[in-house]
């Protein structure tokens, strides 16, 4: 038989690819509004929370770093699709792409307040990495 450990310390669990390890309350929780607020203000929010995230708040820092990069890219989508539907032809492309912006853009809010929620970064998709 093995001794069993009778510490109360608990075990230290690995942190995965996407959690965050010094994500206070605090930070998931302006995180979360952040992302649902990606829905209505689209790249408004994330630009806030993160130039008033002090050097403390690596999550709500990162976090917004993350979902602002993914609504510049959103935008970029939406910029695209306008200038594609001008031209009649053309906005067979830039219709789907619209739709794709703004779905992406829902997904992303949603699924990213969801995360932060739990302490985890979340990386929206299809999104560049413009903001370092």
């Amino acid at each position: 038989m093995e001794p069993q450990n009778t510490d109360t310390e608990t075990p230290v669990q690995a942190i995965g690819e996407h959690e965050h390890a010094g994500a206070t309350p605090e930070e998931q929780k302006l995180a979360v509004i952040m992302n649902i607020a990606v829905i209505f203000l689209f790249f408004v929010s994330p630009l806030v929370g993160f130039l008033i995230a002090d050097k403390k708040q690596t999550f709500l820092k990162e976090q917004s770093r993350l979902a602002l990069n993914g609504t510049i890219t959103y935008t970029l989508f939406l910029v695209a699709s306008f200038f594609l539907n001008i031209t009649v032809i053309l906005s067979i492309i830039g219709i789907p792409l619209m739709a794709l912006a703004l779905v992406l853009t829902l997904y992303g809010g949603i699924t990213g307040a969801f995360e932060s929620s739990h302490g985890r970064l979340y990386r929206y998709p299809m999104s560049l990495n413009l903001v370092h």
